[in-house]
């Protein structure tokens, strides 16, 4: 796609044998070909979910928009994921082990650390992305001026059990972001495309937070004044399967709170005054 019609530089292969040329030129356009780095990396974080991965995994690379790679991290799981991974055969996928769990929030950092696209799209692993989700947030990107942007779109909550689905959830910011993030809902990380360039430059995810690490890293990218735009439209499914998650277990809750407030109290009452402050402890 990249070097269709490339025959090297004029005067190349002078005075050797017509097959020798064009071995030469093939050799060189398949290097150049495996050096080209894919727009979007896609970052699934696991840990012990062999029997779900397989839809998140199904639904990336079944997207529209193929310019991509699927970095599945493995946060240490025991239950046979790496057999549930290799069952697709796709050589934009890859994974990668780490040898014990440290939490999603260092899962997702290994996955950014070894991204190799300028936009990196995070997908949680009982998830799943519509087909043309990451195909309408680049065309979203690609009509903002400025180029550089923190994309969101809607989600739909969907109940594995009673196969039912709630209203769509749109809690992407307009306007000063930070104030809306301190005040009510920020988008989940399965809706967000964020460039490669901001998320290395407020040095990724607090692995130090048992939980709300996603949300404590779009505090700081709003903070370091990322723009934020977004798709108005339905273009994730969040599963509700009945299984125990870190993010709703009310001592962990509590412990994260306690280090959000240790974090960013001072900054959200030197940005916003007591009243914001007190609005973002009570929500």
């Amino acid at each position: 796609r990249l070097f269709a019609g490339w025959a090297g530089p004029p005067g190349r292969g002078a005075g050797r044998p017509r097959r020798c040329r064009e071995r030469e030129r093939m050799d060189s356009s398949l290097s150049r070909v495996e050096e080209a780095r894919p727009l979007v990396s896609v970052v699934i974080p696991v840990y012990n979910r062999a029997h779900l991965i397989g839809r998140a995994i199904r639904s990336v690379l079944s997207q529209t928009f193929v310019d991509l790679e699927l970095l599945v991290v493995d946060d240490g799981s025991s239950d046979g994921i790496a057999d549930a991974v290799g069952s697709f055969d796709d050589p934009r996928l890859r994974l990668v082990r780490l040898p014990r769990r440290g939490g999603v929030a260092r899962a997702r950092n290994v996955g950014i650390g070894q991204a190799r696209g300028d936009l990196v799209a995070f997908l949680d692993s009982d998830d799943e992305w519509l087909p043309s989700k990451l195909e309408q947030q680049i065309a979203r990107l690609r009509q903002h001026a400025a180029g550089h942007a923190v994309v969101s779109c809607q989600f739909v909550r969907y109940n594995d059990l009673t196969r039912r689905s709630a209203a769509p959830v749109r809690a992407s910011p307009r306007g000063d972001s930070f104030d809306q993030f301190i005040r009510g809902p920020a988008p989940i990380p399965s809706c967000l495309v964020v460039p490669r360039a901001a998320l290395e430059a407020v040095g990724g995810l607090d692995e130090s937070l048992p939980t709300f690490a996603d949300y404590e890293l779009l505090l700081r990218l709003a903070d370091a004044s990322s723009r934020f735009i977004e798709v108005d439209a339905v273009l994730v499914m969040k599963h509700e399967h009945g299984t125990r998650q870190i993010s709703s277990d009310p001592e962990t809750m509590l412990r994260a709170f306690g280090i959000l407030d240790r974090i960013w109290g001072g900054r959200i009452r030197e940005r916003g005054g007591r009243v914001a402050y007190r609005c973002w402890r009570a929500w």
